[in-house]
């Protein structure tokens, strides 16, 4: 190629993708109906922390029936409640407040907006003080990560009220949490800005500048907001721990109530711990309570019904924590919750005194604090004589405070006794589980087993049975295509004709055929019900048959009743009662595990997770059973591969699970136990779903029928074609319940040069040259859209509405927003 030819190609490609971008930006598909294609927010930032903001939108709806936007601003940052007010929209508006954000609803309800719109919103946002005493800062959103739309160019300027140190700015952007960093921006005397283009749905923009202590003045004071209406601001606990591992401790909390309707605190003092009894005892509370006793815990409700609080309150608890033996022969222990997981509310202040009875190893103390899990290490304790104190502030609510003290055994002496006693778990479920698996193997060979199959070749079907029935016969389901062969058993029997148009099928009536079978009868009439009473196209029967398909496949069903019933009744009958037994030792193992380790949150974990999981399993076993006569080996491989690994998982997870909450206590018993069971479970499950014997009848039928699959996939020419000898039409005969059975390629290559005229009843659009896989060409063809025509119904899309908003990433204000 010379070098003009090169660059025209050069040139060529590049116009192309040129083309090809305009073409997709032309035709962009906004998932929500609407975009906005210009953002531009301006910031004036007071020097009370106050900012003045105006926002310009340009929104692009391209789905009618939307009203407008809404634009939602968070009104909490932090701990603290911001002040929105002065809001204004050059639109009509609506103005809602709900508990964390404010809610502009900007359009008319009676009115739809198409194409180009344009929106200004301005509106006063007060931080207040922003709590630092170090410094003071800004970490704001300029564009809120909760716009459920893409956004294609945003711009801002953000005017401080006095000089700043430029390299303290940071502005990220993408995804909530994302650290993209923007330094696109440009500073200008006192003025920040910047442009990004090409943001997507519930991306943001955020600026964070830190400013030196004092540069904001005269700030509204911190309003807190408490997401549960309260928050303690000190929680103190003293604990003095007895020779016989008895706690006696008094906890001294200063709880501050900032919404209206509170009575007081509920202190919840959990009663197990490690599948042991732990005893509440001398409970005493400096204010009016009530003491709850339930299952696994003690709750004390600390105030008066009839009264509400507010403000702060200060409550005094003391009580005795008595631990008893902590079964361990190798050394003593505390791992104690000094603050517990379950509160509420965030706890600002948390001091502590652990005073032990003598001396112990300083180095074996470890803390942990934060979330449940946690092992966040707090180091910041002290160690004076038996005394350990400590400190920490800023907890969220649900997160806690523990302490861990490995001891020298014999370090606690005359503890009480451990409550409860170890359950030989074993030698219970073991003799169940296997008395249960051999009821179930003596069952299934007495009621369940089926008789060996013993095909013998078959040419033909069975006088008066139509390949719907064989195809429901072969696997025990009703599929799209045992629907549609009907159309080509019926046109080969002189009913009807197929015609192949350009883009869709035509089916014309021959003749009023009289039907034995109620359901052939059913679906031939409401067939031409969509045309013209003697022709119907797959066009007419588009989102139109579909409704008629579930009485069709009732009635071919009801063929096989009474005599013709394919399955032993008996056995169906054993099956379900056999199902319930294969599910005892899973319950025995419920049951002891709950009497022995008495904790409800083990034993629903381990009915919803091993219940989901065994009825999966015994959906498989029951689904691998009806396809068993007609899946490959593979496919047979691939489900004794899905059993096991689901029996692995099972065991797995309930040892993860167990040893989680319990790996202190008993735990290699109960994993042993639990594979028993989960193993047990597996097998008899399976021998369950096998038990669904054949009727007499059953087995009759679908032994002639793997014949007559077998002689169809593997028949010899020379018999091939004594058949077509004896009765020219076999071929197309016999063709419809070779595409019940998956073999109609296989089918039309045997007799590709035996074959050599199209049948009277297909016209065919495009026949030059005519062969049986041409044809069988067009066939699939029909099949597959007449089956998409009339068993496939409508699909259906969802109208406009309200989409959420809310408030983003890491910094207070932007918010986000979305199409009504």
């Amino acid at each position: 190629m010379n070098k003009t030819g090169f660059y025209r190609s050069i040139v060529s490609i590049a116009l192309s993708v040129l083309l090809i971008c305009a073409f997709l930006q032309v035709f962009a598909y906004d998932v929500n109906g609407y975009h906005i294609s210009d953002y531009d927010i301006a910031i004036d930032v007071g020097e009370d922390n106050v900012m003045y903001i105006t926002e310009n939108i340009t929104a692009d709806f391209t789905d009618s029936g939307k009203h407008g936007i809404i634009r939602t601003i968070p009104t909490v940052f932090g701990n603290q409640r911001v002040f929105i007010d002065d809001i204004y929209v050059d639109k009509t508006y609506v103005v809602s407040t709900e508990a964390d954000y404010v809610s502009i609803r900007i359009g008319d309800a009676d009115k739809t907006v198409k194409g180009e719109v344009k929106y200004k919103i301005t509106y006063r946002y007060d931080y207040g003080d922003d709590q630092q005493d170090a410094y003071d800062k800004i970490y704001h959103n300029i564009l809120g990560t909760d716009w459920d739309c893409d956004i294609y160019k945003v711009t801002f300027t953000v005017n401080m009220p006095k000089s700043f140190d430029k390299e303290k700015i940071s502005i990220t952007y993408g995804d909530r949490y994302s650290d993209n960093k923007y330094t696109g921006y440009t500073v200008s005397g006192n003025s920040i800005k910047g442009q990004l283009t090409d943001l997507s749905a519930y991306q943001g923009i955020t600026l964070a500048l830190e400013l030196p202590e004092g540069y904001f003045v005269n700030e509204r004071p911190v309003t807190v907001y408490d997401r549960h209406g309260y928050h303690i601001s000190h929680y103190e606990t003293v604990i003095d721990v007895g020779e016989n591992n008895v706690m006696h401790i008094t906890e001294n909390i200063t709880a501050d109530f900032t919404a209206y309707g509170k009575h007081g605190i509920i202190r919840t003092l959990p009663t197990v711990f490690e599948g042991k009894r732990v005893y509440v005892d001398n409970i005493y509370v400096d204010k009016t309570y009530v003491v709850e006793h339930a299952r696994e815990y003690v709750s004390i409700r600390i105030g008066d019904a009839d009264k509400v609080v507010e403000g702060e309150v200060k409550y005094k608890i003391t009580y005795d924590y008595d631990y008893g033996d902590d079964l361990e022969d190798a050394y003593d222990k505390i791992y104690h919750n000094i603050l517990g997981r379950d509160w509420d509310c965030d706890v600002y202040l948390v001091t502590f005194t652990v005073n032990m009875p003598k001396p112990f190893d300083k180095e074996k103390i470890s803390i942990t604090y934060g979330d449940w899990y946690s092992d966040t290490r707090y180091t910041g304790y002290t160690v004076t004589g038996n005394t350990i104190k400590g400190q920490l502030s800023g907890l969220s609510s649900y997160q806690s405070v523990t302490l861990a003290l490995e001891l020298s055994e014999g370090y606690f002496v005359n503890e009480r006794p451990a409550a409860g006693v170890r359950i030989p778990v074993i030698a219970i479920i073991a003799p169940v589980a296997v008395l249960i698996l051999v009821l179930i193997i003596t069952g299934w060979n007495k009621k369940g087993r089926d008789e060996q199959l013993v095909p013998v070749p078959q040419f033909y079907p069975i006088e008066g049975q139509s390949p719907a029935e064989v195809g429901y016969i072969i696997d025990g389901v009703i599929n799209n295509k045992d629907i549609t062969s009907l159309l080509f058993y019926w046109a080969d029997k002189g009913y009807l004709e197929i015609t192949e148009k350009r883009w869709s099928y035509e089916f014309t009536r021959l003749t009023v055929p009289v039907f034995e079978n109620d359901y052939e009868r059913y679906m031939f009439n409401k067939l031409f019900e969509y045309g013209d009473g003697d022709t119907v196209t797959t066009d007419d029967l588009k989102d139109n048959f579909y409704s008629a398909v579930p009485n069709i496949k009732s009635k071919l069903k009801h063929v096989f009743k009474g005599r013709k019933e394919l399955v032993s009744k008996d056995s169906l009958k054993a099956r379900m009662e056999y199902f319930m037994l294969a599910l005892v030792p899973f319950a025995v193992f419920l049951i002891v595990l709950f009497l022995e380790f008495f904790d409800m949150g083990l034993l629903v974990a381990f009915i919803l997770i091993y219940g989901g999981f065994y009825a999966t399993l015994g959906f498989l076993y029951v689904y691998a059973e009806n396809k068993w006569n007609i899946i490959g080996k593979f496919k047979k491989f691939l489900y004794a591969v899905a059993v096991v690994i689901m029996l692995v998982l099972t065991t797995v997870i309930g040892h993860a699970i167990i040893t989680d909450g319990y790996y202190y206590f008993n735990i290699r018993t109960y994993s042993i136990a639990y594979f028993i069971v989960a193993f047990v479970t597996a097998v008899s499950l399976a021998y369950c779903a096998a038990m669904k014997k054949r009727s007499e009848y059953g087995q009759h039928v679908l032994e002639y029928y793997l014949g007559f699959k077998d002689f169809i996939a593997n028949a010899e020419m020379d018999k091939l074609k004594t058949l077509i000898d004896e009765d020219p039409k076999y071929f197309y005969n016999i063709l419809p319940y070779a595409i019940v059975l998956g073999l109609e390629r296989k089918w039309g290559k045997k007799f590709e040069s035996i074959v050599t005229q199209p049948p009277d009843w297909y016209h065919g659009y495009s026949f030059r040259t005519f062969s049986t896989m041409h044809m069988l060409s067009g066939l699939n063809s029909c099949l597959a859209r007449t089956s998409s025509s009339m068993v496939q119904a409508p699909s259906t899309s969802s109208g406009g509405g309200f989409s959420s908003g809310g408030f983003s990433g890491g910094g207070g204000g932007g918010g986000g927003g979305s199409s009504w």
